[in-house]
């Protein structure tokens, strides 16, 4: 037993180099009895001062960054939210979808590029966010646009009219939208802009197509012609025109012409999307059964769906007009001339 302990220890000192006799048998085998344990010595190597390892010090730490889909290309800098200006265009709706455009124009002195999308969020008339959910069409390959001074890029939305699950089922699908916030691609700073566009159904979704160059393509067909009866007014020098909403307009304008209709000027023009209005110092009032023009009673947050407006001028003697209304496919014809007095005339 004194063996078997001291070759153990033996083979341990050796550190587990291994040599003739090493075992842990305890006894003798079926062959016979165990053979004696060697004590012969390592090598000399082995017993040697252990020479210090060489080590290879680890590769430096890489950051793999994956590119963008469309990496911006290279170009002049792009145009901050200072630089630009925002509008909606045309709205226009078939088989219960909606459809329109984020135009930006450039307003500054001097170029630079849009490339991308940006950002989009729906306000309420407080300014409260409204539920809005900006999905990305990526089938459309986004193109670097250079915006000179005056220059315009447009980004194509569409959206649905039309109640989906998840929607409000009874009434407006969700609340309807006053204002929409528009972020210039890569900017943090929005743009206000109005929204004539209604509800946006499918819980806010608006499918957005890249930035491209120039105005979107007019769509759609220009409205019919207007039906403006002028007649005596009520104060003194009052001449008011009268006149019937027209489908598709966006806004209409009034002209001062001759007894034969020959143009002599725009005394007024008023947008019946937005409320924004010019008119000439005679104008004493443009109004309909939802809204004021002159006197001027604020934006609109929603479009003006009166089925009449009025228009009253001031002046000396007898005056004649003609009315037209616009959208962004263009101007519809002009009406009749009508032509009217005022009291006493």
């Amino acid at each position: 037993m004194r063996t078997v302990h001291a070759t153990r220890w033996l083979c341990v000192v050796a550190g587990a180099v291994l040599v003739a006799g090493c075992g842990v048998s305890g006894g003798p085998t079926a062959a016979g009895p165990a053979a004696p344990a060697s004590t012969t010595a390592p090598p000399a190597a082995a017993t040697s001062t252990p020479q210090r390892p060489l080590t290879t010090p680890a590769p430096a730490p890489t950051t793999v960054s994956r590119p963008p889909v469309h990496p911006r290309p290279a170009g002049p800098g792009r145009c901050h939210p200072g630089d630009l200006s925002a509008s909606l265009a045309w709205v226009e709706g078939a088989a219960g979808s909606r459809f329109s455009a984020v135009v930006l124009t450039n307003r500054s002195h001097h170029s630079c590029t849009v490339y991308g999308y940006g950002g989009l969020q729906l306000l309420d008339a407080n300014h409260r966010p409204v539920l809005t959910r900006q999905v990305r069409d990526r089938t459309v390959r986004p193109s670097l646009v250079l915006l000179r001074p005056g220059m315009s890029a447009h980004a194509d939305l569409h959206w649905s009219a039309i109640a989906h699950p998840g929607d409000s089922q009874t009434g407006p699908c969700q609340p309807e939208p006053s204002f929409l916030l528009v972020t210039p691609p890569d900017e943090s700073r929005s743009l206000r802009v109005r929204w004539t566009g209604g509800p946006v159904c499918g819980q806010g979704r608006i499918d957005q197509r890249p930035y491209a160059a120039g105005l979107p393509p007019t769509t759609g067909s220009v409205p019919a012609a207007v039906v403006a009866v002028a007649s005596t007014g009520g104060g003194s020098g009052e001449v008011v025109v009268d006149r019937k909403a027209v489908p598709q307009a966006t806004g209409y304008r009034v002209i001062r012409t001759d007894s034969a209709g020959r143009q002599i000027r725009v005394v007024a023009t008023f947008d019946i999307t937005t409320g924004r209005t010019t008119a000439a110092a005679e104008v004493v009032n443009i109004w309909s059964a939802e809204h004021s023009y002159v006197p001027n009673r604020g934006p609109l947050i929603r479009t003006d769906r009166s089925p009449w407006f009025q228009y009253v001028d001031v002046g000396a003697g007898r005056r004649c007009y003609r009315v037209q209304a616009y959208n962004a496919a263009g101007d519809g014809p002009l009406s009749a001339v009508s032509c009217a007095a005022p009291p006493g005339g």
